[in-house]
């Protein structure tokens, strides 16, 4: 693992500016502030994840792989501010959609598009381990978003997706593992019950750090791309949106994966619309939201193998 105080102060190579492309919401923005980091380097991708290993580095989907690339964080803040052109290839056939998270077994999970799937690597694999197909709308392509809930929240631990097909936030359960590091999912795999619609084409899913200002109790976010709004809803006793309290967080852009940066509290946002990756500030640092990925992959003591 890189060591902060060396790579923290490389020069960036795209340095991180205020970006009016996307336009908080009133309650919001006088708190919170939406960063523009620039394109990944390599090119864009359509979902992106801390590593969970060496914060410096960031998992891109892309071109149906997960790469690798560098980034420099601010010394004082730890904020990202951009990126130090190193790029490298981690996990090779995994098209991830708009989510991807490690699983408590160390797995790497992620949601694939037509038919809706969820992808497993084993941990120590570099190429898909196994494709389960959960039974979801595949309207219009399908795919969606991926994420567990976080400690700390009711329901933490489900395994829950975002549909892009119908506009359904579900509960994936049973998910029992199967002895060969990976997990069985049922078909259809959104659980009886716990199941909400927010509606329209929904991508990324992403936990709220708890305590984070202007929520008033634990939150989750949820991209409808199809209307270009990040909506911010309570979660209810299973870790899904709770519709009742829906409000928009950001409007003006159209988010395909996001992810907290465990760090700071940063939501990052990959916005295919203006084809940039954002950096939203103003949360705050939740350890929790990655200690299922954290706590799993520091249990096997190693490092993830790199391709070249």
């Amino acid at each position: 693992m890189h060591r902060f105080g060396v790579l923290l102060l490389m020069t960036a190579v795209t340095a991180g500016r205020v970006f009016a492309g996307a336009v908080l919401a009133p309650i919001f923005s006088s708190h919170y502030t939406v960063v523009d980091l620039g394109v990944p380097t390599g090119g864009m991708g359509v979902t992106v994840l801390v590593d969970p290993v060496d914060p410096l580095e960031l998992l891109i989907s892309r071109g149906g792989e997960i790469d690798l690339v560098g980034v420099t964080r601010d010394p004082a803040s730890g904020h990202i501010t951009g990126y130090t052109g190193a790029t490298s290839t981690l996990y090779t056939s995994a098209p991830a959609d708009g989510g991807m998270a490690y699983a408590p077994n160390g797995a790497f999970l992620y949601i694939t598009a037509a038919p809706t799937s969820i992808g497993e690597i084993k941990a120590g694999a570099t190429s898909a381990t196994k494709t389960v197909n959960i039974g979801v709308s595949d309207k219009d392509g399908g795919g969606g978003g991926l994420n567990f809930v976080p400690s700390g929240f009711n329901g933490a631990g489900n395994l829950v997706v975002a549909v892009y097909g119908d506009g359904t936030v579900c509960v994936v359960a049973p998910m029992t593992a199967d002895g060969n590091g990976t997990y069985n999912f049922s078909n259809p795999g959104c659980a009886s019950g716990e199941t909400t619609t927010v509606g329209g084409r929904l991508n990324g899913i992403a936990y709220v750090p708890l305590g984070s200002p202007l929520f008033s109790g634990p939150s989750v976010l949820v991209s409808q791309y199809s209307n270009a709004r990040v909506l911010a809803f309570l979660t209810d006793a299973n870790g899904l949106p709770d519709t009742s309290s829906q409000q928009d967080f950001m409007t003006g852009a159209s988010i395909y994966g996001m992810s907290v940066d465990p760090v700071t509290g940063d939501m990052l946002m990959i916005d295919w619309q203006h084809q940039t990756l954002l950096e939203v500030n103003g949360f705050v640092p939740e350890p929790a939201t990655f200690i299922l990925a954290g706590a799993a992959l520091a249990i096997l003591g190693k490092r993830k193998i790199r391709l070249v």
